[in-house]
């Protein structure tokens, strides 16, 4: 698996996309609103949320304060190996 921590911007550009990968979503920080294959789905600080693999979705923050979320992807995203290339000598 993969983690990969975001911050999303007030008003930022939302972009539907899908995946082979399964996704789980933990809202840290703040509000957001999910589209998962044409079903709508809010999710607050503490709140998680699963995203089936190959599903279109995506997500954008509610409110005007930045949401703060950690994605977690399985398996590895390889278009992703980017982000944590810092830690290959640990492992």
């Amino acid at each position: 698996m993969l983690l990969v921590m975001n911050w999303l911007q007030p008003g930022m550009e939302v972009r539907p996309h899908s995946h082979p990968f399964e996704q789980v979503v933990y809202v840290v920080r703040g509000k957001m609103k999910f589209w998962i294959d044409g079903s709508e789905v809010e999710v607050g600080e503490g709140g998680m949320l699963r995203i089936p693999p190959d599903a279109e979705h995506c997500g954008a923050p509610i409110g005007d304060e930045i949401v703060m979320n950690l994605d977690v992807f399985s398996p590895i995203r390889e278009d992703y190996l980017h982000l944590v290339e810092y830690q290959a000598n640990d492992f």
